[in-house]
């Protein structure tokens, strides 16, 4: 069946390390794509952003330099047998330079979602990247999903907002931090509205940050 095609605008955000105040990485950001919850259209999305991520690290290792990218990717596009292979086969392609460079970020992660199956997930695509982290929710529940999956980091969206104020956005942030920091080495959070919330994230005890990318 042939699918509609998908409109993907891609923007580039710098993470800050929060503990160096610098900039380690950056985030592949998927800036146009809200509203797609098909997995079929999903792995059209999460196509493009690794097709994208190859040419951008082929280009940076041509030149003799290192770029680590954050490349966010759904849960569907690889928990499920027929997405994995064409899911697999794309980072098979990119793993001689991803393998020290990308940090695959596994996304739409529920309290639904059976430990067992990400802890395979995770394993299968551990060889390909620098790290797997998981996209979470910053509720018990889906935290609780995600503890010993094998994951290097959990990482918070707060690009749909997180809490009614600023002031409720530093709540879920120390709340996240306090219930998280046992289950994954780096706490991320993506997607802050402006650089005084990447200070807030910094004093609620997050290791990294980044902006929401309409703010470039």
């Amino acid at each position: 069946v042939k699918r509609r095609p998908i409109e993907v605008r891609i923007a580039i955000e710098p993470v800050v390390n929060l503990r160096r105040d610098l900039v380690t990485s950056f985030l592949v950001d998927r800036a146009s794509v809200p509203g797609v919850t098909d997995p079929a259209d999903r792995l059209q999305v999460d196509a493009a952003v690794l097709t994208y991520a190859v040419s951008l690290l082929e280009e940076h290792k041509a030149r003799g330099g290192r770029l680590t990218l954050h490349l966010p990717v759904s849960y569907s596009s690889i928990a499920s047998v027929k997405a994995r292979e064409t899911t697999l086969r794309m980072m098979r392609s990119m793993q001689s330079v991803a393998r020290e460079t990308a940090l695959i970020e596994i996304g739409d992660l529920d309290a639904g979602i059976p430990p067992s199956r990400l802890l395979e997930v995770v394993s299968l695509i551990k060889p390909f990247c620098l790290g797997v982290l998981g996209r979470v929710r910053p509720t018990r529940k889906a935290l609780d999903a995600v503890k010993g999956c094998g994951l290097k980091g959990l990482v918070l969206d707060a690009g749909g907002g997180i809490g009614r104020t600023p002031a409720e956005d530093a709540i879920v942030l120390r709340a996240f931090v306090e219930a998280a920091g046992s289950i994954a080495p780096n706490l991320i959070v993506h997607g802050l509205a402006d650089p005084v919330m990447v200070e807030v994230a910094k004093a609620a005890g997050l290791t990294h940050a980044s902006l929401r990318p309409e703010l470039r």
